[in-house]
């Protein structure tokens, strides 16, 4: 059970892992974000403020080369990865529901690493998912010192996956639902504390190293009947959208390289997202960039569609453990 007051047996241990995973997840978040900027900063000639000024200010031959080099990263990385765990990858949503005790830490670290490289490099993922793993195997670690239940050590891995969320955009409350909703599959009051919990600590640590100010620039726009009319008709189809979306993620994730393809797929893969990149830098990294000119209608609808295709392809982490627990019972 999970302790709701310090006074029921074991729930100091409990506690004290869920300030430790907060902290930690802090420091690795802060950490990788810093990274992820040195990394965008070396390959892209340290031009402008950010990844779209880069490389709007760069030659054609970087993009070539760096995205190149991305999928070379990619695929070799890859590889490297999967000889690890005897080649038995375990993704963070399957260790909550299937495997409590058995999250392999080197092979999450290094996938972690490897997505905060490639993001730097201008491949089209997010930058989330690297805090996020660091944030599981942080707490699959005090989990193992603390000798936790399986119930407690799920809902504390899924805490330092949203943690880890919650530390690298700087949003707690989203960090906690996310790992209540989307990482434990559940909205329990008794839950509810510790990811808020280790999600504002993790976020207030990652504060000390990160600037504290918002992700996006939004002007203030009016409010008027036309716009709440749109909203109302525009939810059900992006709705019905995501629906797609997901499956298209799900499609991508079944029909993902094998063999020596998972060399040579991110490969050909990347070297056409530098080329496309040369007249559309908006594709390159995580979406901010093009998130903040799509709040501000400086983005073509089209191109945001192609970056959402292109994203899809590149996803696949979550989409089968997910469904996976929607059809079994967690053990």
């Amino acid at each position: 059970m999970i302790p709701s007051t310090l006074t029921r047996p074991g729930a100091a241990p409990f506690w004290l892992a869920v300030l430790l995973t907060g902290v930690g997840t802090g420091v690795a978040a802060a950490a990788l974000t810093r990274l992820l900027e040195m990394v965008q900063h070396i390959m892209w000639n340290g031009a402008g403020a950010n990844l779209l000024d880069a490389a709007e200010h760069v030659g054609a031959w970087r993009h070539i080369l760096v995205l190149l080099g991305a999928g070379i990263v990619t695929g070799a990385g890859q590889i490297i990865l999967g000889q690890l765990s005897s080649g038995n990858g375990i993704d963070t949503t399957a260790a909550i529901w299937f495997h409590a005790r058995r999250l392999p830490a080197l092979r999450t670290l290094g996938s972690a690493l490897l997505s905060v490289i490639v993001v730097g490099m201008g491949v089209s993922l997010g930058r989330e998912g690297a805090p996020k793993q660091a944030g599981a195997v942080i707490a699959n670690f005090f989990s193992n010192g603390a000798h936790l239940s399986d119930e407690q050590r799920r809902l504390l891995v899924a805490c330092g996956a949203g943690a880890g969320m919650g530390a690298a955009y700087g949003v707690p409350l989203g960090g906690a639902l996310f790992a209540l909703e989307v990482m434990r599959g559940m909205l329990a009051l008794r839950y509810v504390l510790p990811a808020l919990f280790s999600s504002v600590v993790a976020t207030a640590v990652s504060w000390i190293a990160l600037p504290d100010a918002p992700t996006y620039l939004i002007p203030a726009y009016r409010s008027s009947i036309s716009s709440v009319l749109w909203a109302l008709l525009a939810g059900p189809i992006a709705g019905v959208a995501s629906v797609g979306y997901v499956r298209l993620v799900t499609w991508a994730d079944r029909h993902k390289p094998l063999g020596w393809r998972r060399l040579t797929a991110p490969l050909l893969g990347l070297a056409l997202l530098g080329a496309v990149s040369i007249w559309f830098p908006q594709l390159l990294g995580n979406g901010k960039d093009i998130s903040q000119l799509a709040f501000t209608n400086l983005v073509a609808p089209a191109l945001l569609l192609t970056r959402s295709i292109y994203d899809a392809r590149l996803t696949n982490e979550e989409v089968a453990a997910r469904q996976k627990a929607r059809e079994l019972p967690p053990r």
